[in-house]
């Protein structure tokens, strides 16, 4: 891979761990807001699984 292209998928690889982050954070102030444990349950499980995505991109940008 050629140096130009490891630096798009790093800064492709860095945008999508901004957007995961974000995620985070907003499945993190809904659980708060959330009116059933049901609800609560799959945010907490949504932000289980971003943080999941986000060291796997985090890996994959230390790979590079």
């Amino acid at each position: 891979m050629s140096t130009i292209e490891t630096t798009t998928l790093v800064a492709q690889l860095r945008t999508v761990l901004e957007l995961t982050n974000t995620e985070i954070q907003v499945a993190q102030t809904r659980v708060a807001q959330a009116r059933t444990e049901a609800v609560r349950r799959e945010l907490t499980q949504n932000a289980d699984n971003a943080r999941d995505r986000a060291e796997a991109v985090e890996s994959a940008i230390r790979e590079l």
